[in-house]
Formats: structure tokens, C-alpha cells, sequence
């Protein structure tokens, strides 16, 4: 970079950071949730254009390198930290994306949202609440369709390692699996439903959000023909493609079609309460991930002995021992 070039390029991320510090956090959580996934070839979509010098190739080491070297955006808001080209370079990527726009709410949008959904189940209260935007051809035809058809709200959950590709691309059915209503992205009118299906990320290490947080999209969800859900008497409107159990259930919304669906916000959920380091690691353990299949496999030792126990050759085997043993034994 040219020093002119330089200097345009930390003013911007310096003044991104003060005009909404929230928002650069959470887009760089949002990477860097994707980038530490193991599923990060599928996640990290798009991966940054300043990084990638041959076309097609990712280095996703060298981003890796980058995030580790970040500093705290507090001190970078502050100027205190002096920083590498790749990482100016990344940042600035970051708050001038072309993809979509966060912007930091307040409780008052919480609020409306609530009221236009209703009441959850269950009480679930997030920690933030951001919108997006987005300043494409497609969201423009959405809105066109929106006057037309009207729109609801829904509530989406996913992987935190999603939401990068989720916030970026928007929700894509060719990626959803068949699920028991029919083929398209599933969405609820109750927050609750979703929260079984939210699963917590890691974010890079000087994050001001925390070691871990977990995302909920807010949906804007066209009143099309192409998104099922239940209306009393229309079994067609009722009912997707490929349902294995009929008609979509109350408060559930199964959309056909990408286009037919647009991310308004997003709500995020901090981790509170930090483990302790011995439960961290034993949250590592195999019968912490896999309980079910734990268990089988203990029930499947048990029998195994049992078997064994009771076979011919063991039982020939425990009577020589004790006649050798205990001379008083028949």
C-alpha cells in the first residue's frame, strides 16, 4: 500500500470503530467463527478478495495468521496498536464489504419485534440486537415483492460458523436439508422453537463479545404461494414438497425459494458464565459429544461380558480356579 493509501484505509476502520464499535465486532466474530470451523471450506463463503492473490485460491492459514494478530478493536479505536498491512487490509475489507450492512439497535427494536411476533414459549431475551442490509439487486426485488405480497416475520436458527455465510449469501434452500415438512428453509414465528437448533461458536481470542456467542436470524418472510405454512382449509398452502408428516404446523414456516426470504436482523446470545478449566476439558470428552452413542457402546460392553461370563469355556476356567483356590469347594 502507498502511504496515502494507507492512511485512507486505517481512517476508515478507526471511524467504522467509533461510529458503531458493536457492528465491526460482530462482523469480525462472524468471520472469524467461520474461519476456526472445521467446516471452514463451506462456511467461509465469501473468503476476503484482498487475501486472495491467484484466483480460486484460499489461503486460509495466512487469514488465520491475521486474525491471531489482531489486536483488541478497542485499542485499534484508540489508536495504541500498530498493526500489519494484511491486517488494515482485512479490516477494511470487513466494514466496507459490499455483501451487507450491520447496524447496532436498541432495546426498542426488541421490543416491536416481540410485539409483532408474539410471546415465545419461553422467555429468550438476547444479548444484542443488529440490523442488516443489504444494497443489492435482488433485496431491491424484494422489496418490489413485498408491496405485492406483503411480509411476516420468522425466526431462523443455525451454527454460529453459519452465519458468516448466512449474513453474506443470504439463506440458501439448495443448502438445507430435507426436513419432515417438505424441501425449503425452515422459519418460526415463536423464538423458542428456534433455540433448539442455535448452536454456540468460538470467536477469535480479544473479541469484546466473549470466548463464545450464538446467533438467531430475524427473517423477512414473503406472504407468497412459494412459502408454506398453516392456513385453515388450504391444504395446498399448507403443505411443501416432499413432506414426509402433511401439512406445516402451526407458527412454522417452510419457504421454497431463496428470494422468497431476506435476513433483517440478527439477535445474538453471549456466554455468561465462562467453565471452569477442568469442565472445559472434560466437556472434551468423546461421552460429553457422542451420549447417546456413549451409552450404546457401555451397553454393548456389558453384554459382551455377560456373554462371555456365562460361555462354556470361562465357566470351565472360574471352576478350576477355585477348586485350586478353595479345596473345600465342589
Amino acid at each position: 500500500m502507498s502511504n496515502e493509501n494507507e492512511d485512507d484505509i486505517q481512517k476508515v476502520v478507526v471511524d467504522a470503530l467509533n461510529q458503531d464499535f458493536l457492528a465491526v465486532e460482530l462482523q469480525l466474530a462472524l468471520l472469524s467463527s467461520a474461519l476456526i470451523s472445521y467446516r471452514k471450506d463451506s462456511c467461509l463463503r465469501p473468503y476476503p478478495a484482498i487475501l486472495q492473490h491467484v484466483a480460486e485460491e484460499k489461503d486460509m492459514e495466512h487469514l488465520q495468521q491475521i486474525v491471531d494478530t489482531l489486536p483488541p478493536l478497542e485499542d485499534i479505536k484508540q489508536k495504541k496498536s500498530i498493526l500489519s498491512d494484511d491486517c488494515w487490509k482485512l479490516l477494511h475489507w470487513i466494514v466496507k464489504n459490499k455483501f451487507y450492512s450491520v447496524k447496532t439497535c436498541g432495546e426498542d427494536v426488541l421490543k416491536d419485534l416481540q410485539e409483532k411476533t408474539g410471546e415465545a414459549s419461553y422467555t429468550v431475551v438476547p444479548d444484542h440486537v443488529f440490523e442488516v442490509g443489504y444494497n443489492t439487486k435482488s433485496s431491491l426485488e424484494f422489496d418490489a415483492s413485498a408491496l405485492e405480497y406483503g411480509v411476516k416475520l420468522g425466526y431462523h436458527g443455525s451454527r454460529m460458523d453459519n452465519f458468516y455465510s448466512i449474513a453474506s449469501n443470504g439463506l440458501q434452500v439448495h443448502l438445507m436439508k430435507n426436513g419432515l415438512f417438505g424441501e425449503g428453509v425452515y422459519c418460526s414465528e415463536d423464538l423458542a422453537v428456534t433455540m433448539p437448533y442455535v448452536s454456540r461458536g468460538g470467536l477469535w481470542k480479544h473479541s469484546s463479545l466473549g470466548s463464545h456467542a450464538s446467533c438467531v436470524a430475524v427473517c423477512e418472510i414473503l406472504d407468497h404461494p412459494g412459502v408454506k405454512y398453516h392456513l385453515q382449509n388450504d391444504k395446498i398452502r399448507s403443505t411443501a414438497k416432499n413432506s414426509e408428516l402433511g401439512e406445516v404446523p402451526n407458527k412454522y414456516f417452510v419457504i421454497t425459494s431463496s428470494n422468497l426470504v431476506r435476513i433483517k436482523y440478527l439477535f445474538v446470545f453471549l456466554d455468561k458464565k465462562q467453565p471452569s478449566k477442568i469442565k472445559r476439558r472434560n466437556r472434551n470428552w468423546i461421552c460429553y459429544q457422542y451420549p447417546v452413542a456413549s451409552i450404546l457402546f457401555v451397553y454393548a460392553v456389558f453384554l459382551l461380558l455377560m456373554g462371555l461370563w456365562k460361555s462354556r469355556t470361562v465357566q470351565t476356567f472360574w471352576r478350576q480356579y477355585q477348586r485350586t483356590n478353595n479345596p473345600d469347594f465342589d
